[in-house]
């Protein structure tokens, strides 16, 4: 499974969602503006990044597949332009 860094300073810890890069820079005109990234399950239920793992997957010949998606969530009226963000992540493995 991956567990978020809940350090990482793109994550919104009210929503879970990340910022973009930008967001909050009102100078910046290249940048989308009310625009976050969800992080979705296999299924495409949003995944809380600050208080939420991913699903555990099996491993099979020296393989595992961690089934995730993004997507971008307005959080107001979008504005176009670049969508960039960043998040620490780690890969817990149990046997």
């Amino acid at each position: 499974m991956v567990a978020f860094d809940p350090t990482s300073p793109a994550i919104d810890v009210a929503t879970g969602r990340l910022n973009i890069d930008g967001h909050d820079d009102p100078s910046d005109t290249t940048t989308a503006k009310n625009v976050q990234v969800e992080v979705t399950n296999r299924d495409g239920s949003p995944l809380n990044v600050y208080t939420e793992k991913s699903e555990g997957v099996v491993i099979a010949d020296n393989q595992a597949i961690i089934p995730m998606a993004a997507q971008m969530y307005a959080t107001g009226a979008a504005t176009e332009g670049t969508v960039n963000t960043r998040v620490g992540f780690l890969v817990e493995y149990a046997e």
